[in-house]
């Protein structure tokens, strides 16, 4: 096993040197972590009925209450 530095990850290979893992910045993976939240936000929202733009204004208006 070795550890290869690159652009702030650490990888790790086995010893054919293809690597199994990665070492990554807390920063870098809080980071990844709020990318994957966002992109599963959508997914979760599928389900939902689309509203008109009149409806989103008024709930917006609503809120400001």
């Amino acid at each position: 096993m070795s550890v290869t530095l690159v652009a702030g990850m650490q990888y790790l290979t086995d010893v054919e040197g293809e690597r199994t893992s990665v070492i990554l910045a807390r920063e870098q993976y809080e980071r990844l972590l709020e990318d994957v939240h966002d992109l599963a936000v959508p997914g979760h929202r599928l389900h939902e009925e689309p509203i008109t733009l009149e409806e989103l204004k008024e709930r917006l208006t609503l809120s400001l209450c």
